[in-house]
């Protein structure tokens, strides 16, 4: 009788045990279900909303399949044959997209494109290979975090990139100078190589190119990107460049200043640079017909009185000197050097 009454204990002990594991499992799979629906409509919503941003400049979205996976642990959403494209202009085309949501946390999202790509700009091809990538994006009310890195980019005919880092990061609360931080970005793009179709003054390699950069002003929800961009510009939003770097033989350039645009989304752009090989660089750039004679002649002439040689043995000069952006026009020490068609 004994055992026959812990026979009996251990069977439905047993049977408890199961009820329980098989209640987590589902209460866990619903769990999954429930976030995820939350998730994709979140990211149905920010897609119409990219959509309608990009069909206010005349660009635009589309895709032959949209499939979404609720049952996957991870799985998401999967586009076929993605492309951003103006008609006769620009036309990118991903194959394959596929997001996917963290298996230890489901705020962070992880996007995955097809590691070939093509792009059309103007009529011409340009196949693109990626091999290999990493981009996450956390989001919760607002985006927390963007990182991404990219290995290893070859757009043929025209550039091949070593290596692209990407990260940045949003704010609720925090201020410089009584101006909120909305994101905060750092970018790091390693080996450059040109395509040498185009005779430039400089190396056919760009060795570096890093910024740091905050997004400053308020930003106010709305569900059309372009009124939010439009309310920031209105209220004096602007990108404050914390720091620039340039190696792009025979520039070493670094600099720091200011990014902002005018109504028509034209930017302006202000920099304190300190550099060397400036100088030298806008004499090829005259000879190569490339910058206004005139502008050049005295700008020349002021750089001069102050470049100087920090070693005897530099073959550059090194400067500092202001230059800037605006309404077309680019300046060195406020001398206009070239006059951009608009």
């Amino acid at each position: 009788m004994k055992n026959k009454i812990i026979t009996l204990a251990l069977k439905y002990k047993m049977a408890a045990l199961a009820l329980i594991v098989t209640f987590l499992i589902v209460t866990f799979l619903l769990n999954v279900v429930f976030v995820k629906r939350l998730v994709v409509s979140q990211v149905k919503k920010e897609f119409g909303n990219a959509t309608m941003f990009l069909n206010s400049f005349g660009y635009d979205i589309a895709y032959d399949g949209f499939n979404v996976d609720y049952f996957s642990l991870t799985k998401l959403i999967t586009f076929k044959n993605l492309r951003i494209y103006s008609p006769k202009k620009f036309d990118l085309l991903v194959p394959n997209l596929e997001l996917k949501l963290s298996a230890f946390n489901y705020k962070k999202i992880l996007i995955l494109p097809s590691s070939q790509m093509s792009l059309d700009i103007d009529g011409q091809n340009y196949p693109i290979n990626i091999e290999s990538y990493k981009l996450e994006v956390v989001y919760s009310n607002i985006i927390e975090s963007v990182v991404a890195q990219i290995l290893n980019i070859d757009i043929k005919n025209f550039v091949k990139v070593k290596e692209i880092n990407y990260a940045g990061r949003g704010f609720d609360q925090k201020y410089v100078n009584n101006n909120p931080i909305l994101f905060e970005n750092h970018l790091d793009v390693r080996k450059i190589k040109l395509n040498g179709m185009i005779d430039y003054p400089l190396s056919q390699e760009i060795e570096k190119v890093y910024l740091f950069a905050n997004v400053l002003g308020k930003l106010k929800g709305s569900s059309n990107y372009k009124t939010a961009l439009d309310c920031w510009l209105a209220q004096d939003g602007y990108i404050d460049v914390k720091k620039l770097m340039v190696n792009w033989s025979p520039l070493s350039l670094i600099g720091e200043g200011e990014l902002n645009f005018n109504e028509n989304y034209i930017p302006k752009i202000k920099l304190s640079t300190s550099s060397k090989g400036l100088f030298e660089l806008i004499e090829n750039l005259e000879q190569k017909k490339w910058l206004d004679s005139k502008g050049v002649f005295v700008a020349k002439i002021l750089l001069e009185n102050k470049a100087f040689k920090i070693k005897d043995s530099d073959k550059h000069l090194s400067v500092v000197t202001p230059i800037s952006y605006n309404d077309n026009i680019l300046t060195v020490e406020k001398i206009s050097i070239k006059k951009f068609s608009k």
